[in-house]
């Protein structure tokens, strides 16, 4: 499996309506979690986005979500604000500068 390579990236990226690049959806097996191959994917989006010019990239974390929320602190994210999704989830939004 080689998952520094990624086909269309921008697929999993969307614009809300708000001109920031989001992360929609980053989902890994839970066999391989804790083996640092989330961190190398995601490395590898980031380095595509960097590509494409994208100064920064937003992401949101279900508040339940301890693990992700650990996950994209562990990778540079930070939390922006508070908020509810489009199902009416409260979710936190995280942000990391690429540029």
């Amino acid at each position: 499996m080689d998952i520094t390579r990624l086909s269309q990236p921008a697929t999993a990226i969307g614009h809300y309506g708000d001109k920031h690049c989001w992360i929609g959806l980053f989902i890994l097996h839970h066999s391989y979690a804790g083996q640092g191959i989330g961190s190398i994917a995601l490395n590898a989006l980031e380095r595509r986005l960097r590509q494409e010019n994208a100064a920064q990239v937003r992401l949101a974390v279900q508040l339940e979500n301890l693990a992700g929320a650990a996950f994209w602190q562990k990778n540079g994210y930070a939390v922006i604000k508070s908020t509810k999704d489009q199902r009416g989830n409260k979710v936190e939004v995280y942000e990391k500068p690429l540029l």
